[in-house]
């Protein structure tokens, strides 16, 4: 996890977000001010702007989501086995 702190909410920059237009946005590795700078893909072409700060994204185009990664094929298993449930 790569955490960073921006109001008052925890983001993972190892992430993908996607915005409420359903834009993904991803962060490149570079920092400006201070601020992770974020890239977003629509339709499989970088964003016109470049890459952007993300407490600019958050304001333009938020609330941000994170999208939910892959279910390991271990927890798919101990679920079909009756292993796992609900805690």
């Amino acid at each position: 996890m790569n955490p960073y702190l921006h109001d008052e909410i925890v983001f993972d920059l190892d992430s993908v977000f996607v915005d409420v237009t359903g834009v993904e946005w991803t962060h490149t590795g570079e920092w400006r001010d201070g601020e992770p700078l974020l890239r977003s893909f629509d339709h499989a072409q970088f964003h016109q702007d470049g890459p952007v700060p993300l407490p600019d994204v958050y304001r333009d185009h938020g609330p941000l989501m994170a999208v939910p990664g892959p279910v390991p094929a271990a927890l798919r298993r101990a679920v079909l086995a009756g292993e796992a449930g609900a805690r």
